[in-house]
Formats: structure tokens, sequence, C-alpha cells
């Protein structure tokens, strides 16, 4: 909620590198993005980073032909995403994780980015640093999360009718959300699954005091407006020969900056 609020009432936008233009602007593209970070808000969209200490290594520094003894403190950042109203055979989410060094800031910063893998979270580094080295295993370990929630919430009454309106107003589909009371047993093992989707994620371990900026695209119902590229193959009047043009479905943003000094 207080992403909202900074985003939409007080014009803090965290995504001016991006093509998405700031809230405050009195546009339709505007509208829409401050209603998705309402959305997340009330949903449990989550995203942060945590921060554990690790074992310190010990490095010896040459100061006056001598050797000195310095312990550099080692940190393993953890990435939380919650991702509300997840359909397992659409949602699609891609990020990108600035790391840059506090301890020594001339270094070059790290950049990752992120998507999303069938059994884990898929990281791929652009740029490289010696302050962090990354996450070498997949395998979802102690304490580190990517599924979907488990536990049964009821949805709330007006979620039905602010997806009515928002789809109105916009002209894009909202989530399909999670509604237990009219799920088909006998259609469990074909109907993919929609709910709140938990990432905990560590990414790998980082020397010293850093900055971090995470920004995350998410589309719940996939990334390209499947529905209007049918519309426009639908129409008699287009040439067969022209390339048919997607559009890409405007993405819920979240983002997260944390500081480790």
């Amino acid at each position: 909620m207080s992403k909202w609020l900074n985003r939409c009432m007080l014009g803090n936008f965290d995504f001016r590198e991006s093509k998405y233009p700031p809230y405050y602007l009195p546009t339709p593209k505007c509208m829409l993005l401050s209603d998705q970070d309402y959305y997340l808000a009330i949903r449990k969209g989550r995203c942060l980073l945590e921060s554990e200490e690790t074992n310190a290594p010990i490095e010896f520094v040459p100061v006056d032909g001598e050797k000195y003894r310095k312990v550099v403190r080692e940190y393993s950042p953890i990435l939380t995403l919650n991702l509300p109203d997840f359909n397992e055979g659409k949602s699609v989410f891609e990020g990108k994780i600035t790391i840059k060094s506090l301890t020594n800031p001339n270094q070059t910063p790290v950049e990752l980015t992120i998507s999303r893998g069938l059994e884990w979270l898929e990281i791929s580094p652009v740029t490289t640093s010696s302050f962090f080295t990354p996450r070498t295993d997949n395998a979802v370990g102690k304490g580190e999360l990517y599924r979907m929630d488990e536990t049964k919430a009821e949805p709330a009454k007006e979620e039905s009718l602010w997806n009515q309106l928002m789809a109105i107003s916009h002209n894009q589909p909202m989530p399909t959300t999670t509604d237990n009371t009219q799920s088909d047993k006998s259609d469990e093992s074909e109907a993919p699954k929609i709910g709140l989707y938990l990432i905990k994620w560590s990414l790998g371990k980082i020397k010293g005091k850093y900055d971090v900026t995470i920004r995350v695209n998410y589309w719940p119902e996939g990334k390209q407006d499947k529905s209007a590229d049918q519309s426009q193959s639908d129409d008699s009047s287009s040439d067969p020969n022209t390339p048919k043009t997607v559009k890409e479905r405007t993405p819920y943003l979240l983002s997260y900056h944390y500081i480790k000094d």
C-alpha cells in the first residue's frame, strides 16, 4: 500500500529508466498502473530483500611489508517475491537486480536478470564484480520457497466487482482470482493452479556493505494479449500476408531498494 501511495499520490516513481511513465500524469496508462499497484497491495503482492550474515572470511592485507588480518563481513541477500493470482499456465515475470558495493564504490556494479523457471528461479548475470559471488546451485535450499501458497484464503467479496470495473475502464483483463468454492475436484489434474506464488531465494554472497535495487515486471494473464491478436486475425478485411502485431499487456510493477550499511 505504501508503494501505491508513494508512486501515485506523491509521484515518487522508481521505474524512471523504463518505458512506463510516472503515475501522476493524467493518462489512461498511468491510471492503469495506479490501479494495478492498488490491486497488488490488497492481494498481498510483495517484493523485498533480506540479508543474512554468513561466516566472515579472513583476508591478509600487506602493510609495510607485514601481513595484517582483515575481517570482511559477508552477506547472503535473499529475494522475496509474492505474486498474487499466479496462473501456472499463463503467468510470466521478469526482473532486474542491480547491486552496488558501498565498501568499494569504484567497483563495477553487478547486474542480474531474473525470470520464471519451472522448478527454480532463473538468475542470469549481466555484469559481474569481485565483491559478489553468484549462486551456483538451483536446488531449493533450507528456508527457501518456490511454490504456490498452500493456505486456503477466501476471496474478498469486492474482488469480482473490482475485476469487472478495471477490465471495463482499461480494456485489459484483470487476473483470474482463486475461488475455492467453485472448483471441481474432477478437473484438478487438468486445470492450471491459480493462487499466491511464493518466492524466497538466495542470490549469492556479497562482501562488505552494499546497495540493491530490484525491479520486477509481472504479467498474471501472460505477457501477450492473445485475444487482441485473435480479433485481428478474425478481421476479414486484413491482408493474410501482413504480419500480425502482438499487443503486450502492461505489467504489474514491483520494486524494492535495500541498503546494507
